[in-house]
């Protein structure tokens, strides 16, 4: 199975309540992508929330990195919700940092317009931008249907991309 099969693992999950939650997961056998053991990784994450603003933190340590950490900000207005994120991974030799800003909103019977920009940066020469618009059309309770345009652009040669995705998800 890899890295999808967890074969100990601790999850702890704070009560709901109207002003965040909080949880740490806790993996005590786990696999690298290359299927090699990993012996322990270590997950935080919470939310605060005031109002219709939401503070989202979380962090990640594995013996493969020295962790991932992210905050993001989102907003609620009604019929869009804006959201800001910052997250930095520390590779050791490098960082790589990502900074994004997305913008979802209402677009009526069922459906959902998104826009996000991401800044990548992962060392000094190489930044990466990428750009992501799309539509969600929710088919039934179970069922949503999307169509999304990607493109990515950076500095090094042969990085630059771009595709038009579409699909069908289904919600159990």
């Amino acid at each position: 199975f890899g890295d999808l099969f967890v074969s100990n693992a601790i999850l702890y999950s704070s009560p709901p309540s109207e002003r965040g939650t909080f949880g740490v997961l806790i993996e005590l056998n786990d696999a690298d992508a290359d299927g090699n053991a990993v012996d322990e990784r270590i997950e935080l994450a919470g939310t605060l929330k005031i109002a219709d603003i939401s503070l989202h933190a979380g962090y990640v340590s594995a013996p493969d990195h020295d962790g991932l950490f992210g905050v993001a900000l989102s907003r609620n207005l009604g019929p869009l919700t804006v959201a800001g994120v910052f997250q930095q991974f520390d590779h050791g030799a490098t960082d790589e940092q990502l900074l994004s800003l997305a913008v979802d909103a209402d677009a009526g019977q069922d459906r959902t317009a998104r826009l996000a920009v991401t800044r990548r940066q992962d060392d000094p020469d190489n930044d990466e931008l990428y750009l992501i618009a799309g539509v969600d059309q929710r088919l039934s309770p179970h069922l949503l249907g999307f169509v999304e345009l990607y493109s990515r652009a950076g500095d090094r040669p042969g990085t630059d991309e771009s595709a038009l995705v579409s699909g069908f998800r289904f919600d159990f």
